[in-house]
Order: C-alpha cells, then structure tokens, then sequence
C-alpha cells in the first residue's frame, strides 16, 4: 500500500506524540488531541501534510493517494458521536 501518516485523538497518549503504528508496517501515527478536555466541540486541525511525511518518513512527499475518515474505539470499548466536516486540502 505505501506509506502512510494517520492522525487521532488519544485517550492517554500526549498530544504532539508521533509513534509507528502497532499492526501496520510503513504507518506513522501522530496525536492531534488528547483526553476528553475539548470533546462535545468542534475541533479544526490543519495539518502540514508535507511536513509531516518528511518528519515521519525521512523523504520527500510524493502526494496524497487518499484520505480515510473513522471513528474507531475498538481499543478502548467506549462509545462516541462523532460528527465531520468535509477535509480541504491546499497548496501552499
């Protein structure tokens, strides 16, 4: 598949916390959010994508292929409402 950067909001984890991914090979995480402190919010996050590749990965950016949305607690058995706006991508 490639590499690839995921972007979460942790339970535990410290925000700004980069980590490889457990059960995926070639998979960087980074902690945006931490803890319930701002959840029931709207939260807006903006992200250097290509900035955050070289970080992960060492290399140059080669593009975005796709982009995946998910609410996923199966790690922590909790239950969550989870509303999304559309992402925007820009060059800069």
């Amino acid at each position: 598949m490639g590499l690839k950067i995921e972007y979460i909001w942790a339970t535990r984890l410290p925000k700004g916390h980069v980590y490889d991914h457990p059960w995926e090979k070639d998979c960087k995480v980074f902690v945006l959010e931490s803890g319930d402190g701002r959840a029931g919010q709207w939260v807006y996050e903006t992200r250097n994508i290509q900035k955050d590749f070289k970080t992960a990965f060492g290399t140059e950016f080669p593009g975005v292929l796709a982009i995946g949305i998910q609410t996923d607690t199966d790690h922590s058995n909790e239950l969550v409402t989870v509303y999304y706006s559309e992402p925007i991508l820009r060059k800069k």
